[in-house]
């Protein structure tokens, strides 16, 4: 009995090890948000996902104005403060278990919102806007750092691919 107890639970800590090694793998450490590469394959899932069973996907670019300002001016130990303030404000509004939301590159963010048209999707944008908008960030010894965000959206139109839709949300961010 011994010797079965003994291998269940050798078996048992390798999967819990695999387990944090997965998990490790698809989190940026910073925001604890997805990394990229996840993010764009769960956005293909979802591109096949809206092909098959109907429209309703669109995705979010969202970019944190005038960041390399806050590295300059306050360092980047505050930089990565308003990193993982903003990641914490985008996980508060989104929808738990279904939208998923990325590190897209330094200061940009990629949001997938299945099952979303453009408009409801517009609505999320702003929401995320008006929540990081009211965030503030502590500071060593000076006042509360607040910074605002852009973001762009696209609703995905059929043959596009998930490339082509981020291609176009991010468009519609610099505009």
């Amino acid at each position: 009995d011994e010797e079965i107890l003994g291998a269940l639970a050798d078996q048992a800590a390798v999967a819990i090890a695999r387990a944090r090694l997965y998990e490790a793998a698809i989190t940026d450490g910073l925001t604890g948000l997805h990394v990229r590469r996840f993010t764009l394959h769960r956005l293909r899932q979802e591109v096949k996902r809206a092909v098959r069973y109907g429209p309703g996907l669109s995705v979010i670019m969202g970019d944190i104005d005038h960041f390399k300002a806050v590295n300059d001016t306050w360092g980047h130990p505050t930089g990565d403060r308003v990193l993982e303030s903003v990641a914490e404000q985008l996980r508060a509004a989104l929808r738990q278990d279904v939208d998923i939301a990325g590190r897209y590159g330094g200061e940009e963010f990629l949001i997938v919102v299945p099952q979303t048209a453009l408009e409801g999707a517009r609505d999320c944008a702003e929401r995320l806007r008006l929540a990081v908008e009211a965030s503030s960030v502590e500071t060593e010894g000076k006042a509360p750092l607040r910074v605002t965000m852009s973001f762009g959206v696209a609703q995905l139109v059929p043959g596009e691919s998930g490339k082509d839709l981020i291609a176009r949300a991010d468009a519609a961010l610099y505009r």
